[in-house]
């Protein structure tokens, strides 16, 4: 593991704010010119991330269950406070260097727009009070586009970015599961050699599906367990026969990655 520990990705509460609970629908904005950085088949475009984020501070798109699009999480971020929904001036993330994960951030001081990776883990926007919303990713693509006074971050992945709870929305199905996922593969990072290369070396579909068949296998090994949630059960019983067909290679190198983990019960 990196310098800089992963933080668990269970949530504290959130402090209170003043800002409305709910996003009012957008509306659209003025026409944005692009920067011309290259784009991943199916995701959000500029315009398309700017119309969207009219009246809010971010948006998304999470792809579960697959749909055929990217998912995407779309965040603006403003030099000054609109007070109509969250006003975001901080987003964290995780980025793998060397081989090794590494938290960046993103605010209006020092960045520059271009292209770069975005890896498994957290996602975490704040904003001025502190108060936070979170999600939990695969990675995957993320373009930082600076349209006249707004910073627009899209964040871009083959594999879902769930919510994960916060200010301004409740938890997607199955995130819960995903949280408690990240906080194994952080302890087989802790004790086995060279598995935190070979996950960050994977594909964003490769560590979904690895996740998938952890969930699946967890819950045929326990029978209470199989009793809780049928509709995540059926939804990733169904991901699982996409994945498999129609991800052959991801599949696999999704089960060899797993068996690398060696995760306990």
């Amino acid at each position: 593991m990196g310098s800089t520990r992963r933080p668990d990705p269970e949530l504290a509460p959130e402090p209170a704010s003043d800002l409305p609970e709910q996003a009012p629908e957008s509306q659209p904005a003025n026409a944005v010119v692009a920067t011309g950085s290259p784009e991943t088949a199916s995701s959000i475009t500029v315009p398309e991330a700017v119309r969207a984020l009219d009246s809010v501070g971010f948006v998304d798109h999470a792809n579960l269950p697959h749909d055929g699009r990217h998912a995407h999480l779309v965040v603006g971020l403003r030099p000054t406070p609109t007070l109509r929904h969250f006003d975001p001036e901080l987003v964290r993330y995780w980025a793998t260097r060397v081989g090794r994960g590494e938290q960046l951030e993103i605010s209006l001081e020092g960045v520059l727009p271009g292209t770069s990776e975005f890896s498994w883990g957290p996602i975490e926007i704040a904003d001025r009070h502190g108060v936070r919303n979170t999600y939990l990713g695969f990675g995957g693509q993320l373009w930082l586009d600076l349209v006249s006074d707004l910073l627009v971050a899209r964040f871009v992945s083959s594999a879902p970015i769930l919510r994960r709870g916060g200010h301004s929305q409740v938890f997607d199905q199955g995130a819960a599961n995903l949280g408690a996922f990240i906080g194994r593969l952080m302890i087989a990072i802790d004790y086995r050699p060279g598995f935190e290369e070979q996950l960050s070396g994977a594909t964003p579909v490769t560590r979904y599906a690895a996740f998938v068949e952890d969930f699946l296998a967890r819950i045929q090994a326990s029978a209470p367990l199989s009793l809780e949630d049928r509709s995540l059960i059926t939804l990733l019983e169904s991901e699982r026969s996409r994945l498999r067909l129609g991800e052959p290679a991801d599949w696999i190198a999704g089960l060899d990655l797993l068996a690398a983990a060696n995760l306990s019960s």
